[in-house]
Formats: C-alpha cells, structure tokens, sequence
C-alpha cells in the first residue's frame, strides 16, 4: 500500500493540494504538512486527480510512504 500526495504546478512554483474549497477552487498547502494524503489507486485519489484535469491544473502524484505488511 502507498500514501501519496498531489504537487500541484502553480505560476508560484509547486505545492501540495490541501482541497477542493467554494467554487470548486482549488486550495494548496506550502508544504507537505498541510497536504491531503491518499492511498493510491482510491477512489478518492481519481476523483481529485479527474477534476484537476478538468481545470487544466498541472500536477503530479507523488509517493510519500509505503506499507509492508508484517508482524508489529
């Protein structure tokens, strides 16, 4: 299982996305801390990356952990 963030291109250089605000607008955080984490392949993850498309927003997924099962 991954965790991944989406860096969004802006004219002010990269940031992660944070959310979707009024209007659909799109919101960004600085740094990795104020980003929206998703396991890749959700539904959810599709569903961002669909309306980044359509708002021609560059952007690229970026893979922040990953999980290996095994005894804790």
């Amino acid at each position: 299982m991954k965790t991944v963030a989406i860096k969004v291109k802006t004219p002010r250089g990269e940031r992660y996305f944070c959310r979707i605000g009024k209007g659909w607008r799109i919101q960004t955080a600085w740094s990795l801390a104020g980003a929206s984490l998703f396991l890749f392949g959700t539904d959810e993850l599709k569903k961002v990356a669909h309306t980044l498309r359509a708002k021609n927003k560059p952007f690229e997924v970026v893979e922040i952990a990953e999980f290996v099962g095994g005894a804790r």
